[in-house]
């Protein structure tokens, strides 16, 4: 039986491309094609970077000669944590739990890098120096503040004139505390301490030299860097 070839259409013939692919696809060069070998990979998204990568919104920090963090921003936002995260009638910054001062200080990793690799591994000792410091700087100013408002040094007359980041409760609570014997007791020490040293007031600032920190990591490690 002898096949017709079937008839040719009229007129130019419409090509229709393939449906597209769902995903991206890898471009191939001819040569794999032909060899069919794998396609080369292609680079990696930058939005695609997991955690580990090193953000660099991030607010560069170092520590100074007095162990403390600089700049000046990083230290406020160390003392608006703790205004945020002010868990209890604290007046000692030792009387913090471990685990609201982890809270804080990984706040503060999340949001800072330290310039030299080595403040890194001083990071968490010089976030409590100037935690500590911060938050004894932030109660002499409230407590000053609350004696000027009220022109008196009486501490009962203190409490209707709260921080507005501390709850009345705990104002309350700490007023009663500054006006115990106990605290006056220990306060009067402290400031005969200062009167007497006053070497030990010194503050320190600038930025830590390689020397110190060798030094320091020396100390750490019980063995050299």
């Amino acid at each position: 039986m002898t096949s017709v070839p079937l008839p040719m259409a009229a007129g130019p013939t419409t090509y229709a491309p393939p449906p597209p692919t769902t995903g991206p696809t890898a471009y191939a060069s001819p040569s794999h094609m032909a060899s069919g070998s794998t396609p080369p990979p292609s680079e990696p998204d930058e939005s695609s970077r997991g955690e580990g990568s090193y953000n660099e919104t991030m607010q560069a920090v170092w520590i100074n000669e007095g162990n403390k963090i600089e700049p000046a921003q990083a230290s406020q936002f160390i003392t608006k944590t703790i205004q945020a995260h002010f868990p209890s009638p604290i007046h000692r910054f030792s009387d913090f739990s471990m685990d609201v001062q982890d809270l804080l200080y990984d706040m503060f990793m999340r949001n800072h890098r330290f310039t030299e690799h080595s403040d890194e591994l001083l990071a968490r000792s010089a976030w409590t120096t100037t935690a500590r410091a911060n938050f004894k700087h932030l109660l002499y100013n409230v407590r000053g503040n609350a004696e000027r408002v009220c022109a008196n040094t009486d501490k009962n007359q203190w409490k209707e004139h709260r921080p507005v980041w501390m709850r009345k409760e705990y104002w309350i609570e700490l007023c009663v505390i500054w006006g115990g014997e106990k605290w006056n007791e220990n306060s009067a020490k402290a400031k005969q301490n200062r009167v007497a040293h006053p070497e030990a007031n010194v503050h320190t600032s600038g930025s830590i030299s390689f020397a110190t920190h060798k030094a320091r990591l020396e100390a750490q490690l019980k063995q050299p860097p």
